[in-house]
């Protein structure tokens, strides 16, 4: 488990389990939970916390929120674009968000849950929890570097939203 110094960011290497990889991680922060829940769920302004993020845009179908967004991936010297369909299950109450994948041309499974619990000392713990099954598996020579492109998903956006959250 990773910690930063200038906070208690933790982030935990990815278990493997079949061909999904399942990545943990946390911050700490003075920010309360309700205002940190607003900035995940304003779909629209996710862009300009999140650097992975080129476009997000949401829409209301039969009842079920979903949102388009178009990310960005670097890979060595290779980078790009693509886009992804979620479902998004939105629990304000619980401190509660949910995305699951809809469609995507590069992974059969994806899911994230961001929660957010108050602390004692007053300060909110947020915790981001990825679990990713590619469409292709990655032959075992190659699972080392599929592990720390998930992991070092986790950290960034955990980052960029501490980092967002503090200005």
């Amino acid at each position: 488990m990773t910690q930063t110094a200038e906070s208690a960011l933790q982030v935990r290497p990815a278990s493997v389990e079949g061909g999904t990889f399942t990545v943990r991680g946390s911050l700490e922060t003075a920010c309360q939970p309700d205002a940190i829940y607003q900035t995940l769920v304003d779909y629209a302004n996710l862009p300009t916390v999140f650097k992975n993020l080129d476009s997000c845009r949401s829409w209301t179908e039969d009842g079920q929120k979903k949102l388009l967004q178009v990310c960005r991936w670097e890979f060595l010297i290779f980078s790009g674009t693509f886009e992804t369909t979620l479902s998004v299950s939105e629990h304000p109450d619980q401190g509660r968000l949910v995305f699951n994948l809809l469609q995507s041309a590069f992974m059969r499974n994806f899911h994230v849950c961001w929660q957010l619990k108050p602390l004692p000392n007053g300060r909110t713990l947020v915790q981001h929890e990825l679990t990713v099954d590619p469409i292709v598996d990655p032959p075992p020579a190659f699972r080392g570097y599929a592990e720390k492109i998930f992991y070092q998903q986790v950290q960034s956006l955990l980052q960029d939203l501490q980092h967002h959250l503090k200005e």
